[in-house]
């Protein structure tokens, strides 16, 4: 996918993705309800399934005491992410490479390797 920084004219089409589970509707633009998508009071995207029975506020917003976006029920890798690099240091592309460098295979089995590592021990 293409992202543009710029104004774009005669631009129809939208994407929509879920913060809580992570659902993605892209298509026309042909409405933001056309696509079962309700905005949080903070802007937060949440699909139908995510809103179901939750009562909207008075400008048909999902109220933020209802948004798991809002609540931190749900936070994304990136923020997580951001937060550890800001109070410790926590370099992610540091971390990653440690990551290749460790379990990286010519075989192909890198990825194996690293999950039998981080599995639980029962």
């Amino acid at each position: 996918m293409k992202i543009r920084t710029d104004f774009v004219t005669n631009s129809s089409s939208v994407s929509y993705l879920c913060v809580n589970c992570g659902y993605e509707q892209a298509g026309r633009d042909d409405g933001f309800e056309e696509f079962w998508f309700k905005n949080c009071a903070y802007g937060h995207e949440l699909c139908d399934t995510c809103t179901e029975g939750v009562k909207l506020d008075d400008d048909d917003n999902v109220p933020s005491s209802e948004c798991p976006a809002c609540m931190l029920k749900r936070i994304s890798p990136g923020t997580i992410s951001s937060y550890a690099k800001k109070h410790y240091g926590f370099d992610p592309n540091a971390l990653e490479k440690e990551i290749v460098d460790k379990f990286a295979r010519k075989d192909g089995t890198g990825l194996r390797l690293l999950m039998e590592d981080i599995k639980d021990e029962d």
